[in-house]
């Protein structure tokens, strides 16, 4: 299982790759023996296929992100070394648990490497700023160096090193008389680069007396001139490199800055795909409930028509019953009128007898 423990351990495990099959044009999850080997990733297909190539590997310099997803799921975003596009890889671990090992296997393996190679290009700038600059190699090499004693040299003991000097190496007595400052001083071409180890010891001797008040000759005023153009160009230089280490941690918090959005990014889209989600099931509730509305609605007019059929033939009924009172009114009165003509001729009748 992976570890954080050393550099040198590798961290061999299987993880599932979400794969795209070229037969079906369908993704598939295919195992792969995954192996952290240096500033590497290293994926072997166990199921060995011609479709698939032997190893893959992804350089974690190139690594972007390594973001969870839901249940064991992790993605890694990163640069192709052969094509230089972004691509996503989405793996599966056996458990939540492995899940959350790789990850965090991942994300360091993959700040270390990007701190390596944030680093390299600062170290290759810095060195190659003092190679190219003799001047300021000089001035440097000045400035570390210490003065022994703090008794001032005579200056005729000086002239006299320097008479010797003169007579022992002419190409250095040659070019000696032209000292300038580190700003206008010029090179013959057929003078070598570098200066005999004489003249380190005549600086070290020489530099407690740059500033000796009264005695000054125009060899050491010149010598001055040039001390205090090499200390501004190492004034210089470290201020240069003041500003490369701050822009180094300039980078780096914006890249842990940067990766910090990147999860927030991919948080609120999880969050936002979730709501999405979230709303599709609403709407397909509200559908529902719009349908069981619709059918309840149809039902409600049914049993409307119903009751309005109901009542037309209750009105008929009473209509009907009605007129059945009427005929039956009008035949009581039928009745008794026969009653009254049967009494009327019984009574005629039976008068006359």
């Amino acid at each position: 299982m992976p570890r954080l423990a050393d550099d040198d351990k590798d961290v061999e495990t299987t993880l599932k790759r979400k794969v795209k099959n070229e037969r079906t044009n369908l993704f598939e999850w295919v195992k792969y023996k995954c192996l952290l080997h240096g500033p590497d990733l290293l994926l072997d297909p166990c199921d060995l296929d011609d479709a698939l190539p032997a190893t893959y590997r992804i350089a974690l310099d190139k690594v972007h992100s390594v973001q969870t997803k839901a249940g064991s799921r992790f993605e890694i975003a990163h640069t192709t070394a052969s094509h230089g596009s972004r691509v996503r890889e989405e793996f599966m671990a056996p458990t939540p648990q492995h899940c959350s090992r790789w990850v965090a296997s991942l994300q360091a393996k993959v700040l270390r490497a990007q701190a390596d190679v944030a680093e390299t290009p600062a170290m290759t700038r810095s060195m190659a700023t003092l190679s190219a600059s003799p001047a300021m190699a000089h001035a440097r090499r000045h400035e570390r160096m210490q003065v022994a004693s703090t008794t001032p040299l005579d200056l005729d003991k000086l002239d006299g090193m320097l008479s010797v000097i003169e007579a022992t190496s002419p190409k250095l007595a040659k070019s000696w008389g032209s000292v300038r400052p580190a700003s206008t001083k010029s090179i013959p071409d057929d003078e070598p680069p570098k200066q005999p180890t004489l003249h380190h010891e005549v600086d070290e001797q020489l530099k407690p007396t740059l500033h000796h008040e009264g005695n000054e000759t125009p060899l050491a005023r010149r010598w001055t001139a040039s001390e205090h153009d090499a200390s501004e160009q190492l004034d210089i230089l470290v201020r240069v490199e003041t500003a490369l280490k701050q822009l180094e941690l300039d980078n780096k918090a914006a890249l842990s800055r940067e990766t910090e959005l990147r999860q927030e990014l991919a948080n609120a889209h999880d969050a936002m795909r979730l709501a999405s989600a979230e709303t599709q099931e609403l709407a397909t509730q509200l559908r529902e409930v719009a349908t069981e509305r619709d059918e309840w609605k149809l039902v409600a007019r049914q049993k409307q028509d119903e009751v309005t059929q109901l009542r037309d033939e209750l009105q008929i009924a009473k209509d009907e019953v009605r007129l059945l009172t009427n005929e039956q009114l009008r035949l009581a009165h039928r009745n008794r009128d026969l009653a009254v003509h049967v009494q009327r001729l019984d009574t005629l009748v039976y008068g006359k007898f």
